[in-house]
């Protein structure tokens, strides 16, 4: 099965993907072409892979100069927008802005979590101390990853199981016709015969008539 998250992000622990997911929302309350709109529309663009062409979601990716047009205003004005969703955001573009593989998305969004810091006099994270505040519970991983596989052994057993008794019904289904087809001819036989018997009423009188009028052998003249 495919997904909509782009490679990066496998080599990223579970706990910095889920930080990421929890930004992809835009800021409830504000309108489309809000600056923080701008920025989570870029962010999307950084983290996933489009279904369609169509719609806001991933549509109309801003430019770099608009994104840190829109990235700017965002860290000059937060005040209006809620912390929780500032506090995603600024998460996000940490995680971002010290993992993302291209260099010029990377120092983008680094300059942005930094900004978004000093705007609330917070201490930005190193990438050591990110990691280590997201590192996931090996155990716990390990577990997950053997559920999964085991979910995966099953469905597969149940897709072979599936298709075995897909093909069991093939091949009833073409008994069934193989029937069909049989009884058919046997119907078709039957009226044959009705037909000769109403031709020939008696069978035994016509092979009676024929030992009359054909002699045995060796009674033919010369």
């Amino acid at each position: 099965m495919s997904l909509c998250i782009q490679d990066w992000l496998h080599n990223i622990s579970w706990m910095m993907q889920g930080t990421i997911f929890s930004a992809i929302r835009g800021c409830d309350g504000t309108h489309r072409e809000d600056p923080s709109k701008i920025v989570v529309r870029g962010l999307r663009t950084a983290v996933l892979l489009p279904a369609q062409d169509t719609g806001s979601f991933l549509a109309n990716v801003p430019t770099w100069v608009e994104l840190m047009e829109a990235m700017r205003e965002v860290c000059l004005g937060p005040d209006h927008y809620p912390i929780h969703f500032l506090m995603h955001l600024a998460h996000a573009a940490e995680i971002i802005g010290y993992e993302h593989p291209d260099d010029s998305t990377r120092k983008c969004w680094k300059t942005f979590y930094q900004s978004l810091c000093r705007s609330f006099h917070m201490h930005p994270e190193t990438r050591d101390e990110m990691h280590h505040r997201l590192a996931d519970n090996p155990i716990l991983v390990k577990e997950k990853m053997s559920l999964d596989n085991e979910i995966r052994l099953k469905a597969a057993y149940i897709t072979t199981s599936c298709d075995y008794l897909q093909n069991l019904a093939d091949v009833i289904r073409k008994g069934y016709t193989c029937i069909a087809n049989f009884e058919e001819e046997l119907r078709q036989a039957e009226q044959t015969i009705a037909e000769l018997k109403r031709i020939i009423p008696d069978y035994s009188c016509a092979v009676r008539f024929r030992s009359i009028v054909q002699p045995p052998k060796g009674e033919l003249g010369p």
